[in-house]
């Protein structure tokens, strides 16, 4: 994105070229948007989480909007199992995965 940058910003302010001026700034504020939209309706927040959690939520390919309400628990019944989250809570699945020691 630098070499991109570095490239076309001359070309949007230079008077000889594509003389945008001060419109330079819509560019890069409509490209900051569309970064920022990716940016909420893909990037998981992984606050709480471990490396195992996460991974089982990667493998299960929830979407990054649900990684707050899934509840995962590393340890106890089979592979993948999925199970309903019981006592009143809000929605979701619990994932489950079997640790076997050797």
């Amino acid at each position: 994105m630098g070499i991109v940058n570095g490239v076309i910003t001359p070309y949007m302010l230079n008077p000889t070229a594509w003389n945008w001026k001060g419109k330079t700034g819509f560019f890069w504020a409509g490209a900051c948007f569309l970064c920022w939209l990716w940016t909420y309706f893909r990037l998981p927040e992984p606050k709480g989480r471990t490396y195992g959690e996460l991974d089982v939520l990667f493998e299960r390919k929830i979407a990054a909007r649900k990684f707050r309400e899934m509840d995962v628990s590393l340890g106890g019944a089979d592979v993948g199992e999925e199970r309903e989250r019981g006592s009143g809570e809000k929605g979701g699945v619990e994932m489950v995965e079997k640790v076997e020691k050797v």
